[in-house]
């Protein structure tokens, strides 16, 4: 790993085309890959839990184990993708990401099937992506012209959801046919394959090693919270945040398989359908914020897209039919989309570049 002690972000002078930027094409066709893969382990887990261990409260003490460090650490993240090279991060996180699947793989085939194995693995999972995400955020703009932040941002969007749409349909067919332990070593192998792709970023700006990194860390630290707290957008922004999480994501997310269980006869090409219907919609989110690449007044778009997800949620919740299942889950996922995809433009534009990771 190459550390630097004055992170700076060179943006591009001229807009060189997305499709001719042969760095932002590795970084999505590698999260094409990951995500796709990430998906098949999400539904392979929740699907044993539910169909194998009968314990739907299991689903919960999961997701509660992935979104906690997710939420206390992506400052720590933030600083470390400020001092330590972006590409290096997301390798580690995803090779982290292999052993964790190759872990849980030997658990059940050693015959070692309990919900704590999951949630295990869902804490290392949510501490992983602790660490990648805001890589993967503050290396984007890197790569790419500021005036192309928004059509970037929901391209990035666009193919990992695609792959995410994939990776659960492909999860519902194997787990249809074949057993969770050959769907698991696909997914390791997928994600291994991803990771070697890493390296070939070509990154902009040099990253020149740092004297004393351990203080410049802690110091980097220090300097975050003291940004975040000084700034009342990062501030409604982490609530928004911990909300979403929480109350509208985190209850769908579980709620999910729970519902292809009890409705359909334990059907996992029900769940299939669902989570499918779900990802569709943010596909057709994140390509109409591509198409029509949102500039102004993006905050109250953002709230009243909010508002319309909590409502679609309600009509969700009392659907007991697949077809209105289908059809209020795909526009909660069309929401989503909404709101991610300018609300990122919008912080990779509001936040200082030297703080974008820990932003």
């Amino acid at each position: 790993m190459e550390l630097n002690s004055a992170p700076k972000t060179e943006e591009p002078t001229v807009a060189k085309p997305l499709a001719k930027n042969i760095s932002f094409l590795i970084l999505i066709f590698t999260s094409f890959i990951s995500s796709g893969s990430l998906s098949m382990f999400l539904f392979t887990q929740s699907w044993f839990v539910i169909s194998e261990l009968h314990f739907s409260a299991g689903l919960g003490f999961i997701f509660i184990a992935s979104s906690i460090p997710r939420i206390l650490l992506m400052l720590v993240g933030g600083v470390l993708a400020d001092r330590i090279k972006k590409t290096s991060l997301i390798l580690f996180s995803m090779l982290t990401e292999v052993l964790l699947v190759g872990t849980v793989l030997v658990c059940l085939l050693a015959g070692i099937h309990s919900i704590w194995i999951f949630v295990l693995a869902a804490l290392f999972f949510g501490i992983s992506d602790a660490i990648q995400i805001p890589a993967r955020t503050s290396l984007l703009p890197a790569l790419v012209h500021p005036s192309q932040l928004t059509r970037a941002n929901s391209s990035y969007s666009l193919i990992s959801q695609i792959s995410m749409i994939a990776g659960a349909f492909s999860a519902g067919l194997l787990l249809k046919h074949v057993s969770y332990s050959f769907t698991l070593s696909i997914i390791g192998l997928s994600l291994l394959a991803a990771s070697l792709l890493i390296p070939l970023i070509s990154l902009p700006g040099r990253y020149a090693a740092s004297e004393d990194s351990r203080a410049d860390f802690w110091e980097s630290l220090k300097e975050g919270f003291s940004y975040i707290r000084k700034s009342a957008f990062l501030k409604a922004l982490l609530m928004f945040a911990i909300f979403i999480n929480f109350f509208l994501t985190g209850p769908v997310t579980i709620g999910i398989p729970i519902i292809a269980n009890k409705l359909f006869s334990g059907s996992a090409m029900a769940f299939s359908y669902l989570e499918g219907a779900f990802i569709i919609g943010m596909l057709a989110g994140s390509f109409i914020m591509g198409v029509w690449n949102l500039q102004k007044a993006r905050g109250r778009f953002v709230t009243f897209c909010i508002g319309m997800q909590g409502i679609f949620y309600l009509f969700f919740s009392f659907s007991k039919t697949l077809f209105l299942l289908l059809f209020f889950i795909s526009l909660m996922g069309l929401m989503i989309s909404f709101v991610n995809t300018p609300l990122q433009a919008l912080v990779q534009h509001k936040v200082d570049s030297n703080m974008l990771g820990r932003g």
